[in-house]
């Protein structure tokens, strides 16, 4: 295995974060704020480039997107509200609510086993 090539501390710009840190990045090809193609991940950094080469980059792009700048994450669904078994008596379009179906078939026997159960 080839020794790493020693990186020029002058090439980096002030938002360089460390030579650890830059050689220990990944590369990724994806899109970030409108531009697709390869980037170099440095803990949450990312720097563009146009094409991936063989371990860091030598310099340090101009494009960097900090997470932070990534569009934020969709937040996530309401949890889902309890279901319920409605009992709907011949020409009843709202229903009365029952906590199971179970509850709901007994309502509809007591009614005379007309109707429907619905478990929504």
């Amino acid at each position: 295995m080839q020794a790493p090539t020693p990186l020029r501390p002058q090439t980096f710009r002030p938002v360089y974060r460390g030579q650890l840190a830059w050689r220990n990045g990944r590369w990724h090809q994806a899109e970030r704020n409108g531009r697709f193609g390869w980037w170099w991940d440095v803990g949450g950094f990312w720097y563009f480039y146009p094409e991936q080469t063989e371990g860091p980059p030598d310099y340090v792009s101009d494009v960097e997107v900090a997470v932070a700048d990534d569009t934020p994450a969709a937040p996530p669904p309401p949890p889902p509200q309890p279901k319920q078994a409605f009992y709907y008596h011949p020409g009843d379009l709202k229903g009365v609510p029952y906590a199971t179906i179970e509850e709901c078939t007994k309502a509809r026997e007591r009614a005379g086993d007309v109707g429907v159960c619905v478990y929504e």
